[in-house]
């Protein structure tokens, strides 16, 4: 930026297109914050951000596709295609949505063993 008698000028000024580019990457952009708080190190990496939708941050797990949906207070949803609605659920009952498929085919042996004790310490039977 430039400077002139104290007031500081943009360098360019940003047209209406500009403005609208940086919010709109803004609004799209990834946040991984919800996802780890509920998933131990490195099986974050095993989802992909889908984006958000009423405050809900929507991940797809990468092979079995199945979502984990979450908010930044860590509680789960679950959507409803009846209503087009997300409804509150429990981690537990989240992370049994995850748990459905077989988990030797989904994940390498250290994130299933990861993932059994996190399903051990919220009382989850995979």
């Amino acid at each position: 930026m430039h400077t002139r008698q104290g007031v500081a000028v943009p360098a360019h000024p940003k047209d209406n297109v500009t403005v609208l580019a940086e919010m709109l990457r803004e609004a799209v952009a990834p946040n991984w914050a919800p996802l780890e708080k509920l998933c131990p190190p490195g099986l974050c990496e095993q989802f992909r951000f889908m984006g958000s939708a009423d405050g809900i941050y929507l991940y797809k797990h990468v092979d079995s596709l199945r979502y984990l949906n979450v908010d930044v207070f860590g509680r789960t949803y679950a959507f409803n295609p009846e209503s087009s609605l997300y409804y509150t659920i429990s981690v537990a009952a989240a992370m049994r949505g995850l748990a459905r498929a077989e988990l030797d085919d989904l994940f390498a042996p250290a994130e299933r063993a990861a993932l059994m004790i996190m399903f051990q310490s919220l009382g989850v039977k995979p």
